[in-house]
């Protein structure tokens, strides 16, 4: 039996449409706006990035598929076959929460944009 922790994350916005896949986080400095969710996605690439951030590939059920810490600029991450989306965290966010694959992740509030 695998036991799981819930995460509340809060208000996390939502890249929806094709540019604000492809902008993500590419414009964001500030740290305390580095959280993104991807949905429908299985990889995503630091390229253009200004800073390392935190990857989280979950599941369809919210599930942590996948964490790869602190990842630099200029590097492409692909997620397990079973990742459905991708959260994007500031570095050292995973590890400061005690983030761990299995563990499942809850999005409270409405969705950002």
């Amino acid at each position: 039996m695998i036991a799981l922790r819930t995460h509340a994350l809060g208000d996390v916005p939502v890249a929806r449409g094709f540019w604000k896949r492809a902008i993500g986080l590419l414009v964001t400095t500030d740290p305390e706006r580095l959280f993104l969710l991807i949905p429908k996605c299985g990889s995503i690439h630091t390229f253009g990035m200004r800073t390392a951030i935190d990857v989280i590939f979950l599941t369809k059920g919210n599930a942590i598929a996948a964490i790869y810490h602190a990842v630099r600029p200029l590097r492409f991450c692909v997620g397990p076959k079973d990742a459905f989306s991708v959260l994007e965290l500031p570095p050292g966010f995973a590890a400061d929460h005690e983030l761990a694959v299995n563990d499942l992740v809850s999005f409270s509030g409405q969705p950002r944009r």
